[in-house]
């Protein structure tokens, strides 16, 4: 799977752009402000419905329009198409309205690494969550049914325990026999995913800076379910906590209070390593999951890239590269005209497109 078309309208300060992209990897070159980051945003917002740099989908849109709109043509010559018009999304799968930003995402699975990819290892929780839902979502087909469910009877019985009143029995069942189901996948894809981290976490050492001295026996991942799995189930976590959860008047454990944890040593790695190991150890998290993802499915995912050199060696820079060179994946990666990772890109053989004021040259 590779985006071989993409038409972006009024994307920041895009107003009318149409790329069409090389299979491996794209270049694009451009000073800051140019666009080349917006071009790469419009991309996550296809797949994703949301931007890898705001939360806020209004604040993507070009200024003093009433409208935005990124389409997408893959290789299968599947059509995806987001629309916003007067705050309203439309979202179309070959010209046919879908409801489920899900029907799209299946299609075309993209993932990021950028300035804010540090949050991946010291943001809250709810990052990691993501990280393994993104995969899961991907490579296992009823992931996202499951997830739904249970969300859905925790929004309820969180109603409940606010209310205190009707039967809490059928959504505590309910919810243990869904969130059972999820803390199995998320285990089992989280134990295969860490076997390729430390594949990649070795490769990627030698060529990083020695702030803080690392290790690969040093560092280590944990899996927190969101309850002590060895002591009990879900079902008898969540009654042991009843008292606590009609106090707060919310569900205090369980596979939404789930988190990977990692450690040097025994301490929080968060608290001691740099920014640019973070940065390393995001890529060897992403890379294993990008192989992952490439081996279970008969895709390639697509990856975008935006400011590799923030943090990172030109040794490192040239590693990574040369991984996802090897994974064969799509890879769409924003760099400044005249830096050494465009020198770096060069040699890989990357197809280069420049961004000027919102307008793309190839």
């Amino acid at each position: 799977m590779f985006l071989k078309r993409i038409v972006v309208n009024n994307v920041r300060n895009i107003k009318e752009a149409v790329l069409e992209p090389e299979e491996n990897i794209n270049l694009i070159v451009g000073e800051n402000g140019s666009g080349k980051t917006s071009l790469l945003e419009s991309i996550d917002i296809l797949s994703r419905g949301r931007s890898f740099r705001s939360n806020k989908i209004a604040e993507v849109q070009r200024k003093n329009t009433n409208s935005m709109a990124i389409g997408g043509i893959l290789d299968n010559d599947i059509k995806i198409q987001y629309k916003r018009e007067n705050a309203k999304v439309r979202l179309y799968l070959n010209s046919n309205e879908t409801k489920k930003q899900s029907d799209v995402s299946k299609n075309i699975a993209v993932q990021s690494i950028y300035p804010n990819s540090h949050q991946l290892i010291e943001g809250p929780p709810s990052e990691r969550r993501s990280y393994l839902d993104w995969g899961l979502f991907h490579v296992e087909q009823n992931y996202r049914d499951l997830w739904s469910e249970y969300t859905k009877t925790l929004k309820q019985r969180n109603e409940a325990l606010k209310s205190q009143k009707g039967n809490l029995a059928p959504w505590t069942e309910k919810l243990a026999a869904s969130g059972e189901k999820i803390t199995s996948s998320r285990k089992a894809y989280f134990e295969n995913i860490t076997r390729g981290f430390f594949d990649y976490f070795e490769e990627f050492l030698p060529h990083a800076s020695n702030e803080t001295p690392l290790s690969s026996k040093a560092i280590s991942l944990y899996f927190s379910p969101g309850w002590d799995l060895n002591q009990s189930s879900l079902f008898d976590a969540i009654e042991k906590n009843l008292k606590r959860d009609l106090e707060k008047g919310f569900t205090s454990v369980g596979p939404h209070c789930a988190d990977i944890r990692l450690k040097l040593g025994e301490t929080d790695a968060c608290k001691i390593i740099s920014r640019g190991q973070q940065k390393l150890i995001v890529c060897a998290l992403l890379m294993a999951q990008f192989k992952d993802y490439n081996e279970k499915t008969s895709n390639k995912s697509i990856i975008i890239i935006d400011e590799l050199a923030s943090e990172l060696t030109l040794e490192l820079q040239a590693k990574v590269l040369e991984k996802l060179l090897d994974a064969k994946s799509q890879v769409f990666i924003s760099a400044l005209t005249d830096s050494s990772l465009a020198e770096i890109l060069s040699d890989f053989g990357a197809s280069v497109f420049h961004v000027e004021h919102g307008e793309i040259f190839g």
